[in-house]
């Protein structure tokens, strides 16, 4: 009896098959025969050939032991594994979910935001308009966007420079106004140096290789490799001279005048490259 039983569970493995379904619920019993980063080899039940199947068109694959694959996370081809145009077609389809999401969290968040009484104390040393930027990014957002001449004022009457303001002033600007939010910042410039240096191989003279009885292919080969060193070096050089220059440095930090927190929304030493 032992004996017909062990038969019998030995016959059911050898006979069951993975079942693989695809994302339109269909089934089909076969053998997963390989497996990649992004596709599946999978030999149907009365097939010949294993069949090459992105994982995107795969729901789930159940294995005869009784484990799982799930696919159902990946929903499309790779981009770099789709066409040309269809890639440019999927770009365009996320930027303009991108966009319409963008659009509607706006709208949520301008529910609330326009209960809140804002303003933006000009950013110290803003030569490049930067406080007309933040007003105007933070009126798209429904903020209530005070005028800052109040909180000038307020700063005149105290006799406080606008080089020495602190954080204690711009709550105290935010109380007397009956501000939810004040913002305040400052600009500083970078000199980002040209920081290039040439290997010897490209500053070297050309010399080729020596070689005994060196052919034309061999004489080839060394220019084409000479000549993609230098096409290297050019490139070095011209990210180099990019990535060279003035950079304007930006922080912009908010108080919340009721509970007087603090927080830093810009710290970025190359916001803008003069």
């Amino acid at each position: 009896m032992k004996m017909i039983l062990t038969i019998t569970l030995f016959i059911s493995v050898l006979i069951s098959q993975d079942v693989l379904t695809t994302n339109a619920n269909k089934e089909y019993e076969g053998l997963l025969t390989e497996e990649d980063e992004n596709y599946i080899w999978f030999k149907a039940k009365g097939k010949k050939v294993a069949q090459k199947m992105g994982k995107w068109t795969i729901l789930q694959i159940k294995k005869k032991d009784g484990s799982l694959l799930d696919f159902s996370n990946i929903t499309e081809m790779p981009l770099e594994l789709m066409p040309k145009n269809l890639r440019e077609k999927t770009l365009e389809t996320r930027r303009i979910k991108r966009e319409k999401e963008r659009a509607k969290k706006i709208k949520e968040q301008c529910d609330s935001n326009r209960l809140l009484q804002i303003m933006v104390i000009p950013i110290k040393d803003d030569y490049y308009a930067l406080t007309e930027e933040i007003e105007t990014s933070l009126d798209s957002l429904c903020y209530q966007v005070q005028d800052n001449i109040k909180g000038l004022a307020f700063l005149d009457e105290k006799k406080i420079s606008t080089n020495n303001i602190n954080d204690f002033h711009l709550a105290s600007i935010g109380q007397a106004l009956e501000l939810n939010l004040i913002y305040y910042g400052y600009t500083y410039k970078v000199e980002e140096p040209f920081n290039y240096s040439a290997t010897g191989t490209a500053t070297a003279p050309y010399v080729p290789f020596v070689r005994n009885n060196q052919t034309v292919w061999e004489d080839m080969i060394d220019a084409i490799i000479l000549t993609g060193v230098s096409m290297s070096e050019s490139e070095k050089r011209s990210q180099a001279k990019a990535q060279s220059g003035t950079y304007l440095g930006f922080t912009l930090f908010q108080i919340d005048i009721s509970t007087g927190e603090k927080k830093i929304l810009i710290n970025n030493s190359r916001f803008r490259k003069l």
